[in-house]
């Protein structure tokens, strides 16, 4: 997809795409390939409500996230929010935005809080104070009592995210990651996704970013989410996940989702009902070890009768070596390196090919641990450079096969 000028953003767990990251970097002269990695200790600062002007009724997939982001942050997904505390939670968001964008600037001024600057955007300390010293009076002045609201169970959790608070770093970061002119940007959570509360803060803010950059670019955009997808199917974050595959084709967006475990599609409601039916292709590698429940899986995925049986046969024949098109040899014999991969396309295409790999792209597209060991020692051997420490690797294997 980046070959052929599409834009690339991957949100992973398991750093797979380290060194595919680094060699566009090294091909592109340095004008692609943004690999971030969030560690604890070593955490990457956000901002949710950078860009604030892009906040309003005209763009309801960016309040979207704000109203999810604001829920999440007070219930962290255990448990569903009522309507008349999400319309007060919504309306929170809005004043504040509006305060900020200048319309109650002179109001807001003689209640006490400091005049925004002109050209800035809030952070989420700033949302914080205008809670605590505006809205809780507009509360008390409405008769709102904690029946319909409990605004001070929504502050004590908010407070987490103040600068003083546990998870002050997360949200208040003045200044922004730029994404919008890299055509590939990877995201690596795998060490974070074990803390309940950072993980899906972070994939949604993530997200965010992404649809963002999938509102403001006419190009061709691909959003890959790993297993990652599983932090964003709470309470809070389904419905925005549902919009966002929804609206992803009016803005020239594939979305893909990668699962490695048949119980992930079968269990989840917001998979089986939004994903599957939202997706007009899907990908499939060897189900050996499913074949006993096969059958569930194919009815989940809407495969016909020839889709069960190509899917069943995957790798199960080994073409004979320097074989063309799709001819195969006797089951078991020793030709073709490559995998077969079944494709289906809208129910109404489906077809089985082969992948194969240069030795070179084999070397930078292996997870296998091994391998991610051994290239390491080469790119620390050639100065960094991913690039002539994979041609060294083909050329050492070359030479002792």
């Amino acid at each position: 997809c980046y070959d052929a000028g599409e834009l690339c953003f991957l949100i992973d767990q398991g750093d797979s795409y380290r060194a595919t990251c680094h060699i566009i970097r090294e091909e592109s002269g340095g004008r692609d390939g943004s690999y971030y990695t969030f560690e604890k200790g070593k955490p990457i600062s956000f901002n949710p409500f950078r860009n604030v002007r892009r906040f309003s009724e005209e763009d309801s997939e960016a309040l979207d996230f704000l109203f999810t982001l604001m829920a999440t942050l007070w219930k962290n997904n255990s448990e569903p929010i009522s309507a008349t505390a999400m319309k007060f939670m919504k309306d929170s968001v809005l004043a504040f935005l509006s305060w900020w964008n200048e319309t109650l600037r002179e109001t807001e001024r003689i209640q006490g809080l400091p005049v925004p600057p002109m050209n800035d955007d809030p952070v989420f300390d700033d949302y914080y104070d205008f809670l605590d010293k505006v809205f809780r009076k507009a509360l008390s002045n409405e008769g709102i009592g904690k029946e319909y609201f409990d605004f001070e169970s929504y502050m004590i959790a908010l407070s987490q995210f103040k600068t003083n608070g546990a998870y002050g770093y997360l949200l208040n970061s003045r200044e922004n990651i730029d994404i919008l002119n890299d055509r590939f940007v990877v995201f690596e959570i795998d060490h974070i996704k074990g803390d309940k509360v950072v993980y899906p803060i972070t994939t949604l803010v993530i997200m965010d970013a992404f649809s963002e950059k999938m509102r403001s670019s006419s190009d061709f955009k691909v959003m890959v989410i790993e297993e990652a997808w599983k932090a964003i199917m709470g309470t809070q974050m389904a419905n925005y996940m549902m919009e966002l595959w929804k609206t992803a084709r009016k803005h020239r967006t594939s979305a893909v989702v990668v699962t490695q475990e048949l119980k992930d599609i079968i269990s989840s409601p917001i998979i089986k009902d939004t994903i599957v039916e939202n997706s007009g292709v899907k990908i499939l590698l060897d189900q050996t070890k499913y074949v006993n429940r096969f059958e569930e899986l194919a009815s989940q995925l809407s495969l016909s009768e020839d889709d069960k049986a190509m899917v069943l046969s995957l790798n199960r024949y080994r073409p004979f070596a320097g074989a063309q098109g799709d001819k195969r040899g006797a089951q078991g014999d020793k030709g073709s390196s490559g995998r077969e991969v079944f494709f289906n396309l809208g129910n109404k295409k489906s077809f089985v090919m082969r992948l194969e790999v240069s030795p070179e792209e084999r070397w930078a597209f292996s997870s296998a641990k091994k391998d991610k060991e051994r290239l390491a020692k080469a790119v620390e051997k050639a100065n960094g450079s991913y690039i002539k420490a994979i041609k060294s690797l083909v050329k050492k294997d070359a030479s002792t096969s």
